[in-house]
């Protein structure tokens, strides 16, 4: 933004400070995330997001994942493989307002199944990949009082105690 600022004309009469990435790292290091939180989330209240109605009415979605990023040598804690350290952020993305709500960074080993069960919310259906399947998994966002689209994995053995009717409702 101060960059941008400075290109306008007469921007550099504005005073702003010229930011290198090193200055932005410690200014993480220096002020508590707690900070930071309160600022996402009054950025947050401030937007306007996009509003899917055909999916609004059918309650609120998380879409949830882990992903690894290489961390640098020093990252001790963030130790992977012989030779490379690694971290994994583990993110809830809402479809309904096309935002991420959630997120939780581990070592890169941490447990996806287990970060999930931190950001569940009741009434909240969760969409994840074949990687979360675990029926202990399962159950616990039931008690929860959440739901759940996850895809089964094709070696996955099931038997059929009974098939249910479906009636949908029109509501014109």
């Amino acid at each position: 933004m101060i960059t941008y600022l400075q290109s306008l004309p007469n921007g550099n009469e504005a005073g702003f400070i010229n930011a290198s990435k090193s200055m932005y790292s410690e200014a993480f290091l220096r002020y508590a995330p707690s900070i930071y939180r309160r600022i996402f989330y009054n950025l947050l209240e401030k937007q306007n997001f996009l509003n899917i109605s055909e999916i609004q009415a059918l309650g609120r979605f998380f879409c949830i994942d882990g992903s690894i990023f290489p961390a640098i040598k020093n990252m001790i804690w963030a130790s992977y493989k012989t030779n490379m350290n690694a971290i994994k952020l583990h993110l809830s993305f809402e479809l309904n307002r096309m935002i991420p709500v959630k997120f939780i960074s581990t070592e890169a080993n941490g447990s996806e199944r287990t970060m999930m069960l931190k950001m569940i919310e009741a009434g909240v259906t969760v969409i994840a990949d074949r990687g979360y399947v675990c029926f202990n998994l399962f159950k616990e966002i039931c008690l929860t009082g959440g739901h759940f689209i996850i895809r089964g994995k094709s070696n996955l053995l099931y038997e059929i105690k009974e098939i249910l009717e479906l009636f949908l409702k029109k509501t014109c």
